[in-house]
């Protein structure tokens, strides 16, 4: 099994980090603008280009970007890496539940107590965070983020690069577009067109500029 490199030092990577030792993952280092503090010790290897000192034949990847830097940052970072023939590794949690069938791509990250349910589809470096529930014959694109808790019922289609906020649940069988944001607590009963933001019990789609309903 190769050898990791974890890309960041904020909270998320920490995270990955947490998981990939109870995994008896073998960790080279991390990489970020800068040095940090780093409560796992492990060894600061400099900026990301570090990682090009590296043959894809002996690492793998370890996306630590989490959403504070945005959806599209961790996306540039996997599209960059895998331009350049890097594998990111999944990171699955031992108590994450995977049900018969799910089928996961490369990168995805399933964390502490999170639900797949049999049939389900993630997509390439998509990330389930913490008691995230996923249930079954659901397909999630690429590049998304479903927060802790968050709940996406049986046969939903989630478009690329969306994130769904923490405890926000998505009613079965809707269609959510690409770059779709649901806010934190939503409940959405409809399906949502591709770069919708919004959020509320209904979801409302809400035009960030005007700060006013759609």
């Amino acid at each position: 099994m190769k050898k990791i490199i974890v890309i960041g030092n904020g909270g998320h990577a920490r995270v990955v980090v947490d998981t990939l030792l109870q995994l008896n993952r073998d960790i080279i280092g991390f990489t970020d603008i800068q040095d940090g503090p780093n409560i796992f010790n492990l060894c600061y290897l400099g900026d990301d280009q570090r990682i090009l000192d590296y043959s894809p034949d002996e690492v793998e990847l370890a996306n630590g970007i989490g959403s504070a830097r945005g959806l599209n940052k961790r996306r540039q970072i996997f599209d960059s890496f895998t331009s350049k023939g890097y594998k990111f590794t999944q990171v699955i949690h031992p108590t994450a539940v995977i049900g018969a069938h799910v089928r996961m791509g490369d990168g995805v990250q399933i964390l502490a107590n999170a639900t797949v349910q049999t049939f389900g589809k993630i997509g390439n470096n998509s990330l389930l965070n913490t008691s995230a529930i996923v249930e079954h014959d659901c397909k999630i694109g690429d590049h998304c983020h479903l927060a802790p808790r968050s709940v996406v019922c049986g046969n939903v289609q989630i478009g690329d690069t969306t994130f769904i906020g923490a405890g926000a649940i998505i009613l079965p069988d809707l269609s959510l577009g690409n770059d779709v944001i649901i806010g934190a607590g939503s409940v959405v009963t409809k399906d949502i067109i591709a770069g919708s933001k919004g959020y509320g019990v209904p979801f409302r789609s809400v035009d960030l500029k005007q700060n006013r309903s759609i």
